[in-house]
């Protein structure tokens, strides 16, 4: 070969070596576990709890599957299996005690949530704000601080999850999961794909070898999907080769589950309508008798109709589709979605709709923004059943100048004694929704004690009297 084409595949070399570095990481690295709700069809008590290795060791007796991963990521092998968990449980799995928490059916419920999460280069896509913000290590806090306390029963990544093609390996995602704490990882996780995790460019129809098509993002996040339901030990439909122009089956990506008082859906949105119309009526007729869910949340990617979502598949519409359904429209709607890069309320749904894509990907805000949010279900809520969510904004950028809010939130949650949501929300987040709560009347304040004249007029009448005999 020529010297340039020589410099060529030096550079490409030097351009692997972190992901090099992450794989010995992740070769030694400890267990790494995912739990996500069980489908609404498995009953309340149902969570799936899967592992992401190398298959270094032989699959631990406790998962009923195990294989490497299909059609993307293929370093790794997945392990998973359904459990049942009433409140607490606790497991053994490759020697590691793992405690499971899920609030009571019907509870008051809290949630943390991001989209667009962007850290590292090396997935095909530059992440302009990743230092800028430190994105990195201030997520990874993040998670642990939050999603690692009492507090939150749930956490999710709502699409374009660390911006990975198939040619990255998997390596970035597996790098963040593996500095996550087990409490963080032992909390249920809800993950939808965005653009970016089919297409590494954004849209289809995609290259083959270079891009995941959704393979790797299903099986790294170990969502109990509808797909799972078809019999056989398989969570997952490996139907579909991955190759150009082509996703797997819609059922890999739809699920709906309960936890606490609050119900979920989630779907792809690069999936065809007229597919996913027969779920939406299922999740909606099954809510028509789930007495213990007062908020159904909407979890979606597409903020609108481009780069690879179909007609009628932005999140909002399918917010539209099921709130038309009386199931879901008597409860409390709202929805959360990403893919614009920016943290905002959707001005046409002011209490419903909620985007939070911000988190290191270069967007056409205002400003660029790194944030997350928080959703509390609150089934005592004054004055009725009722959704509060917390905008937490951890940095701002604009053209002239960064603002960063991080040193004062952090020292918030180093001193909430395990209480980062309640001991900070008031302090460091924004409302954006916010339910009424009782209004105080001011009480007069207080006067001079009363003169007791009974008491008092024998005293000076006798006072005065002496006064008189004396002068």
């Amino acid at each position: 070969p020529s010297r340039g084409a020589a410099g060529m595949a030096l550079l490409r070399l030097l351009k692997l070596l972190p992901l090099l570095e992450a794989i010995t990481v992740v070769a030694s690295a400890p267990l790494d576990i995912r739990v996500a709700k069980g489908i609404k069809e498995r009953g309340y008590d149902a969570v799936r709890i899967s592992a992401v290795d190398r298959g270094e060791a032989a699959p631990d007796s406790f998962f009923n599957y195990s294989g490497p991963f299909f059609g993307a990521w293929q370093t790794y092998h997945l392990h998973s299996t359904v459990k049942e968990v009433r409140g607490n449980a606790t497991f053994t799995i490759g020697g590691q005690t793992v405690r499971i928490r899920i609030p009571r059916e019907g509870e008051l419920v809290r949630g943390l949530l991001f989209a667009d999460p962007c850290f590292s280069n090396l997935g095909g896509m530059t992440c302009p704000f990743k230092d800028r913000f430190q994105i990195q290590e201030r997520l990874t806090t993040i998670v642990n601080q939050f999603v690692g306390s009492e507090e939150i029963d749930f956490w999710g990544i709502l699409g374009d999850n660390f911006y990975e093609s198939n040619q990255a390996g998997g390596h970035i995602t597996k790098s963040f999961f593996e500095a996550l704490s087990l409490e963080a990882k032992s909390t249920p996780l809800l993950a939808v794909p965005g653009n970016h995790d089919f297409w590494i460019a954004g849209g289809p129809p995609g290259q083959n070898a270079i891009d995941q098509f959704g393979y790797g993002f299903m099986q790294m996040y170990g969502q109990d999907v509808q797909a799972g339901l078809r019999g056989g030990p398989a969570p997952y439909d490996f139907s579909v080769p991955p190759s150009r122009g082509r996703v797997p089956v819609q059922e890999n990506f739809v699920f709906s589950h309960q936890i606490g008082d609050a119900a979920f859906f989630g779907f792809s949105g690069a999936h065809r309508k007229d597919q996913l119309q027969p779920h939406i009526e299922d999740f909606c007729r099954w809510l028509e008798n789930a007495s213990t869910v007062n908020t159904a949340v909407v979890l979606g990617h597409w903020n609108q109709e481009n780069l690879g979502c179909t007609a009628g598949m932005a999140t909002h519409d399918v917010y539209e589709a099921a709130r038309a359904i009386p199931g879901c429209k008597s409860k409390n709607l709202i929805f959360v979605d990403g893919h614009e890069h920016c943290n905002y309320v959707h001005a046409d749904y002011p209490d419903h709709g909620f985007l939070i894509g911000g988190n290191g990907m270069g967007g056409n805000c205002p400003r660029q923004q790194f944030g997350f949010i928080v959703v509390e279900s609150d089934p005592h809520a004054y004055l009725g059943p009722n959704v509060r969510v917390d905008y937490f904004e951890l940095a701002s950028l604009t053209s002239k100048d960064i603002s960063s809010n991080w040193d004062s939130i952090l020292a918030c949650i180093q001193g909430s004694a395990g209480r980062p949501y309640t001991g900070c929300r008031d302090q460091h987040a924004v409302k954006w929704r916010a339910p009424p709560v009782p209004t105080t009347t001011a009480s007069p304040s207080p006067g001079p004690p009363p003169v007791h004249w009974g008491v008092v007029a024998p005293c000076v009448v006798a006072g005065l009297a002496a006064v008189f005999a004396a002068g």
